[in-house]
């Protein structure tokens, strides 16, 4: 198999499937592959983008909910515990910055962020429920170690390890500060409401990864040809920003007389055909770089690649589909193609190297078929016009 390096593709979607039963798998089983940490690993961009989300709905919930629960303490219940929401609500303005800079600018670090926005929160939590109100039974605390781990999407056990490490202070707190009689009937409400938040936390990870998967099953079924595998033009548009300002080939590639091959053996075959010839061009530009562009016509589109390498690995693929056999009998299959080299400063740009691609295609197919036409394509922007 013959592959640029750099191409590499592997279509973990398609070959991973953490929710299919197997015989004799019982439900627990079933239960904990569906918490598997590899499906943290597995879709980390997704979780990533979740937990940006979450960050941003917290921090606005979050100062909702401490306006109203110090005009609640304030007017209604007149406890001393209200300076604990009056530090909240000046935490979150705080922590509004944070999400943005994270939101924008530090995606990668974006499971850490909801950890280290929630750190602080469930701390004055803690600190109202014990050293700041220890006349009180906790009630903020009770609350906030149900609700805080509900905006975490991360591997099980260090969602847990957070919740235990938070209830061990808290419980800690109560033995220094309060008295017995207050600290007894705290303990009686947080195990009750540990043990619920835990099994919550499982069921509920479980059920969002399920949601991640099948999305992006969805999504990989969305932008992939069923018939080749290889990616389409809604795939080829959402990637088209890889592409631009560096130095790119494309090619468009078209087998031969392929309706003869409909004509005399059947459309069976026909659909044979076309996987095999898309499966030769996978096989030397990798999956990442084909699209089933319609019938039988595949874009290849490779960046950082030299023309003369690029020719040679589309003239290898020719020679492969020379030796091709139908029902046993040799029967060359063949193709013409088109390619144009250059570098797209922005989306127009690809697209029309595309079109030049494919009227030097049909130039080949004028040549006499099983021909490679080249040529550079030349941008008309400026240097310094702007990128789109």
């Amino acid at each position: 198999m013959r592959q640029v390096p750099c191409f590499q593709h592997v279509n973990s979607v398609y070959t991973r499937d953490y929710v299919t039963k197997r015989k004799g798998d019982t439900l627990f089983r079933e239960f904990l592959k569906r918490l598997s940490p590899a499906r943290y690993d597995e879709y980390y961009e997704a979780v990533g983008a979740r937990n940006r989300v979450n960050m941003a709905v917290f921090v606005v919930m979050c100062m909702i909910v401490a306006v109203t629960n110090l005009i609640s303490q304030i007017v209604i219940m007149r406890t001393q515990g209200f300076m604990g929401n009056v530090l909240l609500i000046a935490l979150y303005a705080v922590l509004a910055v944070v999400v943005f800079v994270v939101y924008r600018r530090q995606q990668h670090v974006s499971t850490l962020g909801v950890y280290l926005i929630q750190a602080p929160v469930m701390l004055v939590g803690i600190l109202m429920g014990t050293v700041l109100d220890p006349n009180q039974p906790a009630v903020t605390f009770l609350l906030l170690i149900v609700t805080l781990p509900l905006f975490i999407l991360d591997k099980p056990w260090r969602v847990i390890a957070y919740e235990t490490g938070a209830v061990a202070l808290f419980i800690l707190l109560c033995f220094a500060v309060k008295d017995y009689e207050i600290v007894k009937s705290d303990l009686i409400h947080i195990v009750g409401f540990y043990i619920s938040t835990v099994v919550i936390t499982l069921f509920l990870l479980a059920d969002r990864f399920d949601a991640i998967e099948g999305y992006a099953l969805l999504q990989g079924e969305s932008e992939h040809d069923e018939l080749t595998g290889l990616k389409n033009r809604r795939a080829l548009n959402a990637e088209r920003d890889l592409f631009l300002r560096m130095p790119v080939c494309v090619a468009m590639a078209d087998i031969d007389l392929f309706k003869n091959y409909n004509d005399n053996f059947g459309h069976t075959v026909g659909d044979k055909v076309i996987a095999y010839f898309a499966t030769t061009l996978v096989d030397e530009f990798g999956h990442d770089h084909c699209y089933r562009y319609g019938g039988d016509e595949v874009l290849v589109v490779v960046p950082d690649c030299e023309p003369d390498m690029f020719e040679a690995g589309l003239k290898r693929c020719q020679q492969v589909l020379d030796s091709y056999t139908i029902n046993g009998q040799p029967w060359p299959l063949s193709f013409s193609c088109g390619f144009a080299h250059g570098q797209a400063r922005n989306s127009a740009e690809l697209t029309r190297m595309s079109e030049l691609a494919d009227e030097l295609l049909y130039e080949a197919k004028h040549a006499g078929r099983h021909t490679i036409i080249g040529s550079e394509f030349a941008s008309s922007a400026p240097n310094s016009s702007p990128l789109s």
